[in-house]
Protein backbone atom coordinates (compact mmCIF):
# COMPACT_ATOMS: atom_id res chain seq x y z
CA UNK A 1 0.00 0.00 0.00
CA UNK A 2 1.08 3.56 -0.62
CA UNK A 3 2.11 6.00 2.18
CA UNK A 4 0.14 9.09 1.48
CA UNK A 5 2.99 10.99 0.45
CA UNK A 6 3.80 8.66 -2.25
CA UNK A 7 1.24 10.25 -4.82
CA UNK A 8 2.94 13.61 -4.69
CA UNK A 9 6.43 12.22 -5.44
CA UNK A 10 5.10 9.97 -8.12
CA UNK A 11 3.54 13.37 -9.77
CA UNK A 12 7.03 14.99 -9.26
CA UNK A 13 8.97 12.50 -10.80
CA UNK A 14 6.75 12.55 -13.91
CA UNK A 15 6.92 15.92 -14.50
CA UNK A 16 10.82 16.13 -13.81
CA UNK A 17 11.31 13.27 -16.32
CA UNK A 18 8.86 14.86 -19.17
CA UNK A 19 10.65 18.24 -18.23
CA UNK A 20 14.26 16.24 -19.04
CA UNK A 21 13.02 13.69 -22.07
CA UNK A 22 11.00 16.67 -23.75
CA UNK A 23 14.53 19.16 -23.62
CA UNK A 24 17.06 16.50 -24.75
CA UNK A 25 14.63 16.25 -27.56
CA UNK A 26 14.45 19.28 -28.68
CA UNK A 27 18.00 19.92 -28.37
CA UNK A 28 18.85 16.70 -30.18
CA UNK A 29 16.51 18.00 -32.87
CA UNK A 30 18.13 21.61 -33.05
CA UNK A 31 21.37 19.95 -32.88
CA UNK A 32 20.60 17.83 -35.91
CA UNK A 33 19.58 20.54 -37.78
CA UNK A 34 16.20 19.40 -38.20
CA UNK A 35 14.37 22.06 -36.22
CA UNK A 36 15.63 25.66 -35.59
CA UNK A 37 15.23 27.66 -32.17
CA UNK A 38 12.17 29.59 -33.62
CA UNK A 39 10.59 26.86 -34.83
CA UNK A 40 11.25 24.92 -31.82
CA UNK A 41 10.03 28.07 -29.96
CA UNK A 42 6.64 28.05 -32.10
CA UNK A 43 6.27 24.51 -30.55
CA UNK A 44 6.43 25.30 -27.60
CA UNK A 45 4.03 28.07 -27.72
CA UNK A 46 1.55 25.96 -29.36
CA UNK A 47 1.90 23.65 -26.62
CA UNK A 48 0.59 26.58 -24.27
CA UNK A 49 -2.00 27.84 -26.41
CA UNK A 50 -3.50 24.43 -26.19
CA UNK A 51 -3.50 24.08 -22.95
CA UNK A 52 -5.00 27.37 -22.26
CA UNK A 53 -8.48 25.74 -23.74
CA UNK A 54 -8.90 23.07 -21.58
CA UNK A 55 -10.25 22.37 -18.41
CA UNK A 56 -7.69 24.12 -15.59
CA UNK A 57 -7.13 21.33 -13.30
CA UNK A 58 -3.78 20.56 -11.44
CA UNK A 59 -2.64 18.24 -13.75
CA UNK A 60 -3.09 21.47 -16.77
CA UNK A 61 -1.48 23.36 -14.56
CA UNK A 62 1.72 20.81 -13.78
CA UNK A 63 1.91 20.63 -17.82
CA UNK A 64 1.52 24.32 -18.33
CA UNK A 65 4.75 24.64 -15.52
CA UNK A 66 6.82 22.08 -17.35
CA UNK A 67 6.27 24.06 -21.02
CA UNK A 68 7.25 27.28 -19.14
CA UNK A 69 9.93 26.27 -17.51
CA UNK A 70 11.62 24.80 -21.30
CA UNK A 71 11.18 28.19 -22.27
CA UNK A 72 12.47 30.08 -19.40
CA UNK A 73 15.66 27.72 -19.96
CA UNK A 74 15.99 27.59 -23.62
CA UNK A 75 15.90 31.39 -22.71
CA UNK A 76 19.16 31.73 -20.60
CA UNK A 77 21.30 29.47 -22.58
CA UNK A 78 20.57 31.29 -25.99
CA UNK A 79 23.20 33.48 -26.98
CA UNK A 80 22.85 37.20 -26.81
CA UNK A 81 23.05 39.02 -29.96
CA UNK A 82 25.65 41.48 -30.52
CA UNK A 83 25.52 45.52 -31.04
Amino acid sequence: MSKPGDFETENRALALSALNLTKALMNALEAKGVLDGTEIQAVLDEALSVLEHRPQDQSTDIARRIIEAIIITRATKRPKPTA
